[in-house]
């Protein structure tokens, strides 16, 4: 019964962990979103959920809504991404990221490429295009850029 117990404190205070880690990464995105005055920087732990979910950099997401639509200031029908050249109409912005997360996370046109051959594939109208989400994500936080796919344990570090 002892050893139960501990284990189950071991486990809750695990996921206490977990959650303020996660809580860090949304509170310096919902930070910078609302400086950037944008109309979705409520949306922040949408956006890392998504990217988690999906392996992605948790600013990549972000780093495209600024880069495309001023972080939801221009976008329209809630297309944050600008999203099938600006024409795909989202529900909701909500909707919007989980489309455009899962894309990126489980497309073959993205997944197997690096940073830059899938930026480019994302807009392939301008070669200055990676650099530019590249500085929208060191914007969001300095951390190196690498690829645009991370794994679990590089997902579990950026929580830290």
């Amino acid at each position: 019964m002892k050893l139960f117990r501990l284990l189950l404190a071991i486990c809750v205070f695990t996921l206490f962990l977990n959650a303020q880690n996660a809580d860090a990464r949304v509170v310096r995105l919902e930070e910078y979103l609302r400086a950037y005055h944008s109309p979705v920087a409520h949306l922040a732990p949408v956006f890392i959920d998504i990217a988690d979910q999906k392996g992605l950099d948790w600013r990549l997401l972000p780093a495209l809504a600024i880069v495309e639509s001023s972080a939801g200031k221009s976008m329209q029908h809630n297309n944050l991404f600008g999203w099938a050249s600006g024409k795909k109409k989202f529900t909701s912005a909500e909707q919007a990221i989980q489309i455009v997360g899962n894309a990126l996370g489980t497309a073959n046109w993205y997944k197997s490429k690096t940073f830059v051959a899938a930026m480019q594939t994302y807009n392939p109208a301008s070669h200055t295009y990676p650099e530019k989400v590249r500085r929208a994500m060191l914007q969001i936080d300095n951390a190196p850029v690498g690829s645009m796919l991370v794994n679990h344990k590089q997902v579990a570090a950026t929580k830290e």
